[in-house]
């Protein structure tokens, strides 16, 4: 049977509860099964949490010092070094947020920012991935699964650090990416009564697997139908070599749950607008809209759907398919080995250098109180000691010993110290300890404490800098994971964001609004609908750790005082200084100090906010202008009437002075010449100034 077959029912109905859902149940255990042919990694994993927890001193190891009378010496080295590593983790750490790519869509990305930020606080998230990171760099993996709380009672979504041993994942393929992969198994163990609680509809199985005697009458009435008693009797049988891999009868009644995620190919139909492309629902009004509109057109071709198993040892619960498209399980990865894929971690080149320094420093004990005895066999008096109490004296600093006053030799007891391979023991040592720095490219610069030789700021600088140069791939890898444990609990509050017409309050204090989320307007256009929203899930820009405020609170007190007195400087870098201190009201000192110095908040383009008294006379300045402004415009329109008005008479003017001169030529060429009275030119040129005088 193919493992991707569907819808099938299941050979072994008496273990399948699951009523003929999801994949063939053999096919599925085929498919998971395949766990049992991944390299083994597991053990190099136990031994590198070993050596992260001091645990360095194997059992043979210790027999051996035991015998030869050899102190065990540990010095945990490799703690030192990885600390620092995680002390850079929780400086640099950074919060999610939402960022949209469409401007329409920035309201749902501010809600989603806002209940982002709520849910990292309220869950624990940072908690969570900074135990996944050391995992990551100790035993090279760590894992953090994004879920929903069971408890009615709780914050609603949970961010928890899942052990290593706990999960199982397909190991075919090269793309470092979870979600490529077939299937992911989460294995844990849980007690009766909540299993019970939380199935009771199973309550049958747990108690028949946790059952250790024999099986009465009344069982048979309570636990199964007596048609079938037999049947899951001779399962329970069957798989009576494997009841201790799921099975906790004898102490706690416990049970054991394998909570598989895995894909299932399909063929679906994609709404593609651009390069977005989600999955066509004909009951969505956008999606429809878009169509409609032509701004996107539908694909039809293979993709996969996510499904949810649950077993309980051999038997399956249920299986039901998801709206994830996510694999609720995130991997934090440090290294992997490029011929088998298994992950490793910085500790992992660290055990050889440990074992030579911890091997170094117990033989250098032993050297320094080691002694050599040279004695005769006629040197002791036997009388007072022998040579055993002479064994015993010799390795004191106040030894006694009685000598045989009859031995041929004087010189019949001779102790001896060899010292001489002491400095090749401590340069050895020493060369081993700088080891335990230089193969992970972590220096003493990153760890606190200066480097050998080196008294330059800038040199040390420059070795912290390269300290984290060094860890780029981990860190690469962790911000990754990071922004995947924010997407993945994004995907649950926009699940629980579906309501139509939801009204969400966002800011606080004046900038306080409200955001209708899932609306449509007057002409049936979507708004703000958050499950079509093209958001984004980035990690901040500016990291917002304590200790990341007291790195910016000495640069903004060195700026402070090479600024001197200036009133600008110190309106701008003054509330800032206050914003990276650990006060208690710091957010609205700072305010108060920017509204002082006229200064406006970060992101706001020159916005101060005022008391009344300057907002009522910064409003009573703006009509006084207004109404000048008005007043200005009337008595330009009335200069522009009067000018047009003198233009016309100055034109009818000289129409009439052309006219006057025609006539007077006409009657001058009519009549004879004769000496003449009066002077018309000079009569008509009065006229017509006259005229100009009155229109201007």
């Amino acid at each position: 049977m193919q493992a991707g077959t569907t819808n099938l029912q299941p050979s072994r109905p008496d273990r399948d509860r699951a009523m003929g859902d999801g994949m063939d149940l053999h096919a599925l255990e085929r498919l998971v099964e395949d766990c049992a042919n991944q390299p083994e990694w597991r053990n190099l994993a136990d031994k590198a949490a070993s050596y992260m927890d001091g645990k360095q001193l194997s059992a043979a190891k210790l027999a051996q010092h035991e015998e030869t009378g050899e102190p065990s010496t540990i010095v945990n080295l490799i703690a030192r070094t990885v600390n620092g590593a995680l002390g850079n983790e929780a400086k640099a750490r950074t919060d999610w947020r939402a960022n949209a790519d469409a401007g329409a869509f920035t309201d749902v990305a501010e809600v989603l920012s806002e209940r982002l930020k709520e849910a990292q606080r309220e869950s624990f998230a940072d908690l969570a991935i900074s135990d996944a990171y050391r995992s990551q760099l100790v035993p090279g993996i760590g894992w953090v699964e994004v879920s929903r709380s069971p408890d009615v009672l709780a914050y609603p979504y949970r961010v928890n650090c899942v052990h290593r041993n706990e999960v199982w994942w397909d190991w075919r393929g090269r793309d470092p990416d979870i979600n490529t992969k077939r299937w992911v198994c989460r294995q844990q163990w849980v007690d009766l009564d909540e299993a019970v609680l939380w199935f009771p509809q199973f309550r049958d199985v747990f108690e028949l697997g946790c059952h250790s005697g024999v099986f009465t009458d009344a069982m048979q009435q309570t636990i199964l139908a007596s048609e079938r008693f037999d049947d899951l009797h001779d399962i329970r049988s069957s798989y009576s070599r494997q009841q201790e891999e799921w099975l906790d009868n004898a102490l706690r009644r416990r049970v054991r749950f394998y909570d598989i995620h895995y894909r299932v190919p399909k063929i679906v139909v994609a709404l593609v607008a651009g390069t977005r492309r989600v999955l066509f629902n004909e009951r969505n009004p956008l999606h429809l809209a878009l169509l409609q509109r032509g701004k996107a057109q539908l694909v039809k071709g293979p993709s996969y759907k996510i499904r949810r198993a649950l077993f309980c040892g051999p038997f399956r619960l249920f299986d039901v398919e998801t709206k994830l498209r996510k694999y609720p399980l995130i991997p934090f990865f440090c290294y992997r080995d490029d011929e088998k894929g298994t992950p490793y971690g910085l500790v992992a080149g660290m055990i050889d250098p440990q074992d030579e320094y911890n091997e170094r420093r117990s033989r250098l004990r032993w050297l320094l109180k080691a002694k050599q005895t040279y004695v005769d066999s006629d040197a002791m008096d036997p009388k007072f000691n022998t040579l055993r109490d002479l064994a015993l004296e010799v390795m004191r600093p106040d030894g006694f010993f009685v000598m045989n006053k009859d031995r041929k030799n004087k010189d019949a007891l001779r102790v001896e110290q060899n010292l001489q391979l002491s400095n090749e023991q401590v340069m050895v040592m020493q060369d081993a300890k700088q080891l335990i720095q230089d193969v992970p490219g972590i220096y003493s610069a990153l760890l606190g404490s200066g480097a050998d030789g080196v008294r330059s700021g800038t040199a040390l600088n420059s070795l912290v800098e390269q300290s984290i140069t060094s860890l780029g791939e981990t860190n690469d890898n962790y911000r990754y994971a990071r922004t995947a444990v924010g997407d993945a609990l994004a995907d649950l509050i926009v699940e629980d964001l579906s309501q139509p017409e939801l009204q969400v309050e966002v800011g606080a204090g004046k900038k306080a609004r409200v955001i209708v989320l899932n609306t449509f307007t007057p002409e049936g256009i979507p708004v703000n609908h958050v499950q079509d929203a093209p958001t984004r899930i980035g990690l901040g820009d500016v990291p917002s750790t304590p200790a990341f405020r007291a790195q910016t609170q000495a640069e903004l007190g060195n700026a402070l005082a090479a600024a001197g007195n200036d009133p600008i400087a110190r309106g701008v870098l003054l509330p800032a200084y206050i914003e990276s201190t650990n006060l208690e009201n710091r957010h609205l000192y700072a305010k108060w100090l920017r509204q002082k110095y006229g200064v406006p908040e970060p992101g706001e383009e020159a916005e101060v906010d005022q008391d009344p008294a300057a907002e009522q006379l910064a409003k009573q300045q703006q009509e006084a202008l207004a109404q000048a402004g008005q007043e200005l415009q009337m008595r330009g329109a009335t200069a522009d009437v009067a000018k047009k008005e003198a233009d016309a008479a100055l034109t009818a003017a000289k129409a009439q002075r052309e006219g006057a001169l025609t006539q007077i030529d006409l009657a001058q060429a009519a009549q004879p010449a004769q000496e003449p009275q009066f002077d018309p030119q000079a009569d008509e040129d009065a006229r017509i100034q006259a005229a100009l005088a009155e229109a201007a």
